[in-house]
């Protein structure tokens, strides 16, 4: 049974299988950093926003509480 596979194992077929295996992972690397890469931008495009929001938060809770005013009325008794 052994020797059936022995003979079939030969320098020019593992040389091929480890240059497939090579390549096959070659690009699956290229592929993870390009899709990491597009994660970082996303990442940072979202934290841009997010920075933007917190401002707008900021500048809408401060104007709306330094605006709001409060009316006395005297009332004088003749």
């Amino acid at each position: 049974m052994f020797d059936n596979v022995l003979e079939k194992i030969t320098a020019r077929r593992v040389a091929i299988a480890l240059g497939l295996v090579s390549t096959i992972l070659l690009v699956v690397l290229v592929i993870f950093i390009v899709d990491d890469i597009n994660t970082s931008e996303k990442l940072k495009e979202a934290l841009e926003k997010l920075d933007v929001l917190d401002a707008l938060i900021r500048e809408t809770t401060t104007t709306s509480t330094t605006t709001s005013t409060t009316t006395t009325i005297a009332i004088q008794n003749n």
